[in-house]
């Protein structure tokens, strides 16, 4: 009976070790499979995972990610047709929902970034140029309040800098003309 006792605990060692490679192998297929974008792979992987160590929280949020995985496709993939297209917040929108669908999917990420910042620099844009056209428009408190804006969106940035300058003194030499004039009145 002893001898089956021993034999029996070194065939059990023997399982626990092969499961525990069996586990991680499966962690990182289904991880792999993620990457790879593909959603049936990752499934299998996790599932796997969990019927080795059912419960584990590694293995089920792998498996909430591949389910959802097809979904996150598709919403990058809207982003991308409507960022080519040119319609940059609605891409925006699609890779916001990406990426909140699923944190830890790269690929939403990046794009969300990259998005933000041509969204920053269409802004930016739109700041100066209204600011030059306020400029020689000579609505000072207005040019002003542009070049304001847009030095928060890049700060230091020169021509940002030189306009605000420009709408100050504007301002200023305005503000003595008004002076003047009430003076001699």
């Amino acid at each position: 009976a002893i001898e089956h006792y021993e034999d029996a605990t070194r065939r059990l060692a023997r399982i626990s070790g092969q499961a525990g490679a069996a586990f991680a192998h499966a962690l990182a297929a289904g991880n792999a499979a993620i990457e790879a974008r593909n959603s049936e792979a990752a499934v299998k992987a996790f599932q796997l995972a969990l019927a080795i160590r059912p419960g584990d929280d590694q293995a089920k949020r792998g498996l909430g990610r591949a389910q959802r995985l097809d979904d996150v496709l598709a919403r990058v993939a809207a982003g991308e047709a409507r960022e080519s297209a040119g319609d940059l917040r609605s891409a925006r929108e699609e890779y916001a929902a990406a990426a909140k669908l699923d944190p830890a999917f790269k690929a939403a990420a990046v794009a969300l970034a990259r998005i933000d910042r041509r969204l920053a620099a269409q802004r930016f844009d739109q700041l100066m140029s209204q600011g030059l056209t306020r400029l020689r428009g000579s609505e000072w408190a207005a040019a002003e309040q542009s070049f304001r804006s847009a030095l928060k969106l890049r700060p230091n940035h020169p021509s940002a800098t030189d306009g605000l300058a420009r709408a100050k003194e504007g301002l200023q030499r305005e503000t003595l003309a008004r002076l003047e004039r009430e003076g001699r009145a």
